[in-house]
C-alpha cells in the first residue's frame, strides 16, 4: 500500500466503504429470511426495496469509479472526481481534464 499514488488509495477507500454498506444492506435481507425482522417493521418501512436501492447505489458508485466515469470531462461530475480520483491518470489525458 506503501507505493500507491493517492488517487489510488482514495479509490480503494471508496471501494472498501461502498462494500461495507453493501454488506450491511445484504446483511438486513439476512436478517428478514431468518424471521429476525418483524413483517411488520419490514412491510411497513419497504425495506426490501431500501436495501436493494443501497445495494445497487454503492454498487454504481463502484462501476463508475472503476469505468473512469471521471472521463465524462463535460460534467460538473467529471471534474470532480478527476481531482479527487485521478492523479495517476496519463499525463495527456489529466491536460485534457484541466483544460475541459
Amino acid at each position: 500500500d506503501g507505493d500507491l499514488l493517492p488517487g489510488k488509495k482514495a479509490r480503494n477507500r471508496l471501494y472498501y466503504t461502498c462494500g461495507i454498506f453493501m454488506f450491511c444492506a445484504l446483511i438486513v435481507i439476512v436478517l428478514n429470511s431468518a424471521k429476525l425482522i418483524s413483517q411488520e417493521v419490514w412491510i411497513g418501512y419497504n425495506l426490501m426495496f431500501w436495501m436493494e436501492w443501497v445495494i445497487l447505489f454503492f454498487f454504481g458508485i463502484c462501476w463508475m469509479t472503476k469505468g473512469r466515469f471521471d472521463y465524462v470531462r463535460d460534467s460538473w461530475t467529471g471534474k470532480i472526481f478527476a481531482n479527487w480520483f485521478m492523479d495517476d491518470v496519463h499525463p495527456d489525458m489529466a491536460d485534457k481534464l484541466k483544460t475541459a
